[in-house]
């Protein structure tokens, strides 16, 4: 009884198993003839056998239509998700970066009004006073000074006391003193910015002493340069040669013999080293006006340098990333702040290439309508079409329009935030006249 029971339940598996493969193969050959015929039914058979022969798989769709779409109403060409963006270009996007390596000293934002040359201007004017006055106290009593450094120790220890302690004033000048907090406020994202404005410096007190050591080169240098001293007593020793070489040749004439040709050659010979003399003092004096120039470079040059340890704004706009921090340290071209300006941005559509044509859209105005979550009423915004792409894209062209930005105040925090934002998406209604 149970061998029949398992023989009749093995042969209803086997007739099902049978019709199973025999409606699949059915199917599959249905399928398979449509793939063969789909060139002689025009009218999209294969699309309805394919609907039909479900694979559980969508069927793809066009990845290279743009995201943006138009259409054409009442005479104004509509565009459906057209994407903000920042314009490119100079003066709406700028990278702060490192102009050297060293600490981050500070990140803090600078009065509009600071300018760094006239800051510097006018501590070197001060330290070039300084120094000249101690340099005319030494020349008028500098032989007495020296005397005193060899003869008393007590003295001569002193003066150098006094001597680093004015360098140490010099410097202190310049904030390379121990630095307190800065009342200056630190930089946060969101923060505004001008162009111009400093925004923080890398560490420069190294390059400030080298820029007073250069500056004392620089006094130094032109004080010889205004020497003249050599020049005229060279000149002086020259007429006193000449003169005593002509008396004693003009007393040998009248009484031959009365002097040797030896003396009155070697007194012609004075007389002409004299003269020598006269053109290198004048040579010297010129030397040392051309080191009167190599000392101001190397001055100026230092405050280049400490010009490019500040980190300056490129353009009005407000701070968008910070990169570093303060007290890091950074590499030459590392990147430190993130501007941004949105007062301007860029909105870009895809036009329908087959009803409109480049010229339909080229300079025309725009009204960027944006609803923003919890508002019933779009706000509209106007711009112009800069520009209009001669390549046409999966049926579609491109155009590229520029728009004032403008802020609402939120009653929730107090802020003011644009309407506009880069990356988002926006319908916009293009004029007809």
């Amino acid at each position: 009884m149970t061998k029949n029971l398992e023989r009749a339940a093995l042969a209803f598996f086997l007739g099902a198993a049978v019709a199973f493969c025999g409606n699949y193969s059915s199917a599959q050959d249905d399928y398979l003839s449509d793939i063969m015929n789909r060139d002689d039914d025009p009218t999209g058979s294969f699309e309805s056998s394919a609907d039909s022969f479900s694979t559980g798989i969508a069927p793809p769709t066009n990845l290279d239509a743009p995201s943006s779409s138009s259409k054409t109403v009442d005479g104004k060409i509509v565009v459906y998700n057209a994407k903000v963006e920042i314009p490119k270009g100079e003066g709406y996007e700028a990278i702060i970066s490192a102009n050297g390596q060293g600490l981050l000293d500070e990140l803090r934002l600078y009065d509009d009004n600071y300018d760094l040359a006239a800051e510097l201007r006018a501590l070197s004017e001060h330290i070039a006073g300084e120094i000249a006055q101690e340099q005319s106290q030494m020349d008028a009593s500098g032989k007495q000074k020296e005397t005193e450094k060899t003869t008393d120790p007590e003295r001569a220890r002193q003066d150098a006391v006094d001597d680093v302690d004015k360098q140490f004033s010099l410097l202190d000048r310049f904030g390379i003193a121990e630095k307190g907090e800065s009342d200056r406020p630190q930089l946060r994202r969101g923060m505004v910015v001008r162009k111009g404005q400093y925004l923080g410096r890398l560490q420069d007190d190294e390059l400030k002493q080298e820029f007073v050591v250069a500056l004392q080169e620089l006094l130094v240098a032109r004080k010889e340069a205004e020497k003249t001293l050599e020049v005229d007593v060279a000149v002086a020793a020259a007429k006193v040669a000449q003169a005593s070489f002509k008396r004693a040749d003009s007393l040998n004439k009248s009484m031959p013999g009365s002097i040797s040709p030896e003396e009155v050659d070697e007194k012609y010979y004075d007389w002409i080293r004299a003269a020598k003399s006269i053109e290198k003092a004048r040579y010297d004096l010129e030397v040392n006006k051309e080191k009167v120039k190599v000392s101001l470079a190397r001055a100026n040059a230092t405050l280049v340098q400490i010009r490019n340890r500040k980190l300056r704004s490129p353009m009005d706009g407000f701070i968008d990333e910070i990169y570093q921090n303060e007290g890091q340290w950074v590499r030459e071209g590392d990147q430190v702040l993130h501007i941004l300006r949105l007062d301007k941005v860029q909105v870009t559509g895809a036009i329908d290439a087959s009803k409109n044509a480049p010229e339909d859209v080229d300079g025309k105005t725009i009204v960027v309508k944006v609803k923003r979550p919890g508002q019933t009423d779009a706000i509209k915004l106007t711009g112009k079409v800069v520009y209009v792409r001669q390549v046409v894209e999966s049926g579609h062209y491109y155009f590229y329009a520029e728009v004032e930005n403008q802020t609402i105040r939120s009653e929730q925090t107090g802020k003011d935030y644009w309407v506009l934002n880069p990356g988002s998406l926006v319908d916009v209604e293009v004029e007809a006249n």
